[in-house]
């Protein structure tokens, strides 16, 4: 067999779940194409020291771990909430409570075969919305928080449950977002105006942690998971990072004033997510310097919506 290689990572397709952990059979959404994708996946090995040896004498397992890392583009002809914005923030429109739950399947090409992954019982704990530059791709980072990962060499899977995944949707048109408005902001109840940024990002954290349980697979065999009995919602953290020129005192002197940021705008394709209850997260203020100089900084925010 060949090493894997470029084009050979499939898209990433997803189905909703109506019961936590129970993957539906019908037909497959695209969520995105994956730039990358790291699996988290750990049968959290104990080694237990028996008597009459210094080495291990047995190893017990569990609760087991699953999840992925990945960063994806989202093409311009998919509405980006119905995946992002709803399993993220809980809302295609903004901020819930509660978030839904999905499984999520992963392909690799092999010639003309295809390598499955099965991730059933996810949901996104972290999402960061992000572009380097004007004009380049909105990349979209998500850590995800799954029940189990199965492996197939077709979409039939065995083991914990079985199932087959419905149909692949047509493929959508090939444009991706990109970055093409630029961010508003409102200091200080003052009215929107521009915000120059050349360089910004969006992290809506979620800080899920499983909920430990035991469950018997369609295979008979025992699953000892660490979200046997589904995934909890934290603490949420809603944080903008920027980069922008310094060209004046007007954020240096917001800063310095501790001023509230009413209201921060970011266009993302059709869609503006406009977010507010904003306070400055850390005061740092530009480095001076005989150069071109820039300014960072971090803004922390309690509400959000999308229209």
């Amino acid at each position: 067999m060949g090493q894997y290689t470029a084009g050979e990572l499939d898209l990433l397709y997803y189905v909703a779940e109506s019961s936590y952990g129970v993957t539906p059979t019908g037909a497959q959404s695209y969520g995105g194409d994956l730039i990358s994708l790291k699996p988290g996946v750990d049968l959290v090995k104990n080694y237990v020291l028996l008597g009459g040896n210094r080495s291990f004498g047995t190893v017990t397992k569990g609760p087991y771990k699953a999840g992925f890392s990945a960063s994806l583009y989202a093409r311009a002809a998919v509405d980006w909430r119905t995946f992002f914005a709803a399993y993220a923030c809980g809302s295609t429109s903004g901020l819930a409570d509660h978030m839904g739950s999905f499984s999520a399947l992963i392909g690799k090409k092999v010639g003309a075969a295809y390598k499955y992954n099965m991730y059933n019982g996810c949901k996104i704990s972290k999402l960061v919305i992000s572009s380097e530059l004007p004009g380049k791709p909105w990349v979209f980072d998500v850590d995800v928080l799954a029940q189990w990962v199965s492996h197939s060499t077709t979409k039939a899977f065995t083991g914990l449950q079985t199932v087959t995944m419905g149909a692949y949707p047509s493929e959508p048109a090939k444009p991706i977002l990109t970055w093409l408005t630029a961010p508003q902001i409102n200091l200080a109840a003052g009215g929107l105006a521009a915000f120059p940024a050349k360089k910004l990002s969006l992290t809506i954290d979620n800080h899920m942690m499983g909920q430990p349980g035991c469950k018997i697979g369609a295979d008979s065999v025992d699953y000892p998971l660490d979200a046997g009995e589904g995934i909890n919602e934290g603490e949420r953290d809603i944080i903008v990072d920027y980069t922008i020129p310094a060209t004046n005192e007007t954020y240096t002197n917001s800063k310095l004033a501790d001023q509230a940021v009413t209201a921060l705008t970011i266009k993302v394709g059709a869609y503006t997510i406009t977010l507010s209850g904003g306070v400055w997260e850390a005061n740092d203020l530009p480095e001076l310097k005989q150069d071109l100089m820039e300014e960072t900084g971090r803004i922390r925010f309690n509400a959000l919506s999308i229209a």
